[in-house]
């Protein structure tokens, strides 16, 4: 739906004509108390300064925004669909038919709430795991509050509120938040037979089922077996200082490749004095240049093994996003040893890379008439 709305420019202008009010937002908020301590009211707030955002197809964290604006402008949008059926032929007109039945749909109202409500709960840890040197001792930690903040969260009162604010939602267009067809016996999908109202219905067959599988996808997604290993980052020189005895022994045992406790011990208490006063050092990558692997072999081991654990899957896709770039239809020939030199130049632009040696490399056979880059003087 977003991306019909945002596909033509007389669309986004039809869109743009009715945005911009605040009365809906005021009105699922009326009422609420320490309005500005929750990340969903916030979003909600936030998302009537702009108009509907294109829905990513990856990034969370641009969802959660698309679905917050488009709450705050759930009327505009349904308004904006009619319009756009009214004035529109062909195709355009009966995707907006189709779009607009969809807003009416009593299942599309709470599931969008309760979507941007738990989403809105797990942005700050999914931009946290982004960064470049995400700690992840921080985001573990993080993780087991939001799994408690959740757990907290599946309660009959919480979801109270998001149905109040479905019904101001449902009133601004008119329509009933009772669902569209219950039977006695279902088989293929969940189905509360015995839910005596709507908010009943809903609550059951939807905002605890969508909880449960929240929590269960953190809970596999950062598990307690490997929280111990990531205790490693205590031995970056900006975090030395923080290790304690407990601590220590957890590293003691989530790594079999340290085998003396004592040597271990020690070892640590010289990689302390050796690094004290190093605040600035914390990334892994400068501790594991500066842990010589003869001196400190049980350090070394310890940020090799960290180094080599995939954090997130973020640099993977960002090396997709490269390749969309270099794989163009005017490159169709290209091969895969070009291809994965351009990728592996793309993506470490930045780096420390020895170009002119590159190059060179690459004009090994002496044709390719580049050798204008490094020599000064030519024949």
């Amino acid at each position: 739906m977003t991306w019909f709305l945002c596909a033509s420019h007389k669309r986004k202008t039809i869109l743009n004509s009715f945005t911009g009010n605040t009365k809906l937002v005021d009105d699922m908020l009326e009422g609420l108390q320490n309005e500005e301590e929750d990340v969903d009211i916030k979003l909600l707030k936030k998302g009537t300064d702009v108009s509907v955002k294109r829905l990513c197809e990856t990034r969370w964290t641009a969802r959660v925004d698309t679905v917050s604006s488009l709450l705050a402008n759930y009327k505009s949008v349904h308004a904006a669909l009619t319009k756009i059926e009214n004035v529109s032929t062909s195709d355009a007109r009966t995707n907006a038919s189709g779009y607009r039945r969809y807003l009416e749909d009593p299942e599309c109202i709470v599931a969008v709430l309760v979507a941007q409500f738990v989403l809105s709960i797990l942005k700050p840890l999914t931009l946290f795991l982004q960064k470049t040197d995400c700690n992840m001792v921080d985001a573990f930690e993080e993780s087991k509050i939001l799994l408690e903040l959740l757990q907290e969260k599946r309660t009959e009162e919480i979801f109270s509120e998001l149905f109040r604010r479905g019904t101001v939602i449902a009133d601004a267009i008119e329509i009933d938040l009772m669902p569209r067809r219950r039977v006695g016996r279902q088989v293929h999908r969940e189905n509360a037979a015995t839910a005596s109202t709507a908010e009943q219905h809903w609550r059951i067959n939807l905002f605890f089922p969508f909880l449960d599988h929240v929590i269960s996808e953190m809970q596999r997604r950062f598990p307690d077996e490997v929280k111990n290993q990531m205790l490693g980052y205590y031995l970056i020189p900006k975090n030395v200082g923080k290790l304690t005895p407990e601590l220590i022994e957890h590293l003691f045992q989530a790594f079999p490749d340290v085998t003396n406790m004592e040597e271990l011990t020690c070892e640590l208490e010289r990689w302390v004095r050796k690094t004290v006063g190093m605040l600035d050092e914390g990334s892994l990558t400068t501790a594991i240049k500066l842990a010589n692997k003869d001196l400190y072999p049980n350090v070394f081991t310890i940020l090799q093994v960290l180094l080599t654990m995939p954090v997130t899957s973020v640099c993977c896709e960002r090396s997709f996003s490269s390749l969309r770039r270099l794989k163009t239809w005017e490159r169709a020939t290209m091969g895969g040893d070009r291809l994965c030199g351009l990728a592996m130049l793309h993506v470490h632009r930045n780096d420390a890379v020895d170009k002119e040696r590159v190059l060179k490399l690459f004009d090994s056979t002496g044709h390719r008439r580049i050798g204008k880059f490094w020599l000064t003087n030519r024949d």
